[in-house]
């Protein structure tokens, strides 16, 4: 028996016709599914921008978000302020909040895995959750307040937000625990271990030492030029005299490692007695850098040397502690940690053990009193807050309404009696004896000149009555800076811009013509 031809090809027509429409579906329903993934896990948990919500504040409370998204809280009372500032945060950035305090703590391998697990036995060895411990043990009661409000604001966020946290958390399968004032600390201890970490360069020079000639070596680790602009990231104020609009600009472009997104969070808070826009670092509440109604401020990294390494010889007093890092997908690590008179038992190097001495294991060395620089009115009252920061070192650069500019050196820093401290030292070679005092440091306010710039560079005199010793900036920069800024009469607020971009390296100009004349 046959079958037409026309039978045949009608047959397999209505078979390929069947397969394109079982095709189509099975494409429509991964899309479908696919895009509820896509809303479940990454639309689903954006930031709630409009609407209503219940929260436990004092009073009704409003956050608006701008045109980039920087949120404005407006509160009846800064506890509100700044416990909403916690809320907005977690709305943003938990996630990497969460990442922030868990590199400090030495607990990213947790989430991560056994990639994580050298960062977190460098921050096992600095101890650095002991430290936060420690400094949260030894907070006073209105920074305290300062940091539980804003503990509140994030853990009311990530209780109500359960079912429907950053996709961060979905995808590394885990949820955050609650935030807690050391947490706080920790973030700021990160960033402090960031900006003050010179003992690496205490063990290269100690090896440069050990076979190159000295003189050699100090030209590579100079703490002075000769040359350096005072008073000393880039920051610089104009006074009004040098201004078009008649009132003093000030300018700051702070510059840390590069992260997607940037360690710094925009925000602008408002209460009775408070109304500070600026930025702040994840997992840190208030504004440590910006301008309220009166006053504006900037900072840059001051860059003194606040790290000692100390040789330790056998038999010498340490006592060992037993730790463990849990890792993601692999077996616990075990871990020995070690502490003596000088500070942790931090780091080994050809067959040498090191102790480390920090500021921030110090009594005040990581104190938070930026609320208080928030609601300054005028120079002594910045100052008066800042006489109370501990740390990172930091060059404070100011300006106010009523004409007047400013420059601060802050932060604890160490008076060595015996030692440069540049290099390792042996167990008792290099004591401190108390720390530099605050009317001491480095300070200018309304200079001559008309202008103030920090770039990094030493800020600190020749004849200045305590040892100095930090890894400062080549002052190509400042002198950049003060050469643009000097090159006309007067600025508007705009054009600072310009200078901000300027790419000009007076040091590559250098080195091209030295390179050319050999």
């Amino acid at each position: 028996m046959s079958f037409p031809e026309n039978a045949h090809n009608e047959s397999r027509s209505v078979r390929a016709s069947r397969l394109l429409r079982l095709l189509n579906l099975s494409i429509a329903v991964l899309l479908i599914a696919l895009l509820a993934a896509g809303y479940w896990y990454a639309w689903r948990p954006l930031p709630e921008t409009s609407g209503q919500i219940s929260a436990p504040i004092s009073a009704e409370a409003h956050i608006t978000r701008d045109a980039q998204g920087v949120p404005h809280i407006q509160a009846a009372i800064w506890e509100d302020a700044i416990f909403l500032q916690g809320y907005v945060m977690a709305q943003d950035r938990l996630w990497q909040m969460d990442g922030m305090r868990r590199r400090a703590a030495g607990e990213l391998a947790e989430i991560a895995g056994p990639s994580a697990l050298e960062s977190d036995q460098e921050a096992r060895r600095m101890n650095l959750r002991r430290i936060a411990e420690t400094q949260e043990r030894s907070l006073k009661p209105a920074e305290r307040a300062v940091l539980a409000a804003f503990a509140r604001g994030i853990n009311y966020f990530i209780e109500t937000h359960r079912n429907r946290l950053p996709l961060e958390f979905a995808l590394l399968r885990y949820d955050p625990r609650p935030w807690a004032v050391r947490d706080s600390l920790l973030a700021g201890l990160e960033m402090y271990r960031t900006l003050s970490n010179s003992w690496r360069s205490e063990l290269l020079k100690q090896k440069m030492l050990e076979t190159g000639e000295r003189g050699k070596v100090e030209f590579l680790f100079p703490v002075r030029t000769g040359n350096e602009p005072q008073p000393g990231s880039n920051a610089w104020a104009l006074a009004g005299s040098r201004a078009a609009s008649g009132k003093p600009i000030l300018a700051n472009d702070p510059h840390l490692e590069f992260s997607i997104p940037s360690p710094w969070y925009l925000v602008h808070l408002k209460a009775p007695g408070l109304d500070v826009t600026g930025a702040t670092i994840v997992g840190l509440p208030a504004v440590i850098i910006g301008h309220n109604d009166r006053i504006a401020w900037g900072a840059t990294n001051l860059q003194f040397d606040v790290q000692d390494l100390y040789r330790e010889q056998a038999g010498a007093s340490v006592r060992l502690e037993q730790d463990a890092i849990s890792v993601k997908g692999a077996r616990t690590i075990p871990i020995t940690t070690g502490v003596t008179q000088q500070g942790p038992l931090f780091v080994s190097e050809g067959g040498q053990q090191y102790a480390l001495h920090w500021i921030a294991d110090e009594a005040g060395g990581l104190t938070f009193p930026f609320l208080d620089i928030d609601r300054a009115h005028n120079w002594n009252e910045f100052r008066a807050a800042l006489e109370h920061y501990g740390g990172p070192g930091e060059n404070f650069v100011y300006a106010d309404t009523d004409g007047n500019i400013g420059y601060q050196a802050a932060g604890l820093l160490p008076i060595r009696k015996n030692c440069a401290g540049d290099v390792p030292v042996e167990g008792a070679g290099c004591e401190w004896g108390g720390f530099i005092p605050f009317e001491q440091l480095p300070r200018a306010y309304n200079p001559p000149a008309g202008m103030i710039v920090s770039a990094n560079q030493n800020p600190f005199p020749e004849d200045y009555a305590y040892p100095v010793n930090g890894n400062f900036a080549a002052p190509y920069r400042a002198n950049q800076i003060r050469a643009l800024l000097g090159s006309r009469e007067k600025w508007k607020a705009e054009e600072m811009l310009a200078v901000e971009k300027d790419v000009y390296s007076a040091f590559d100009h250098f080195l091209a013509r030295q390179v050319v004349t050999a």
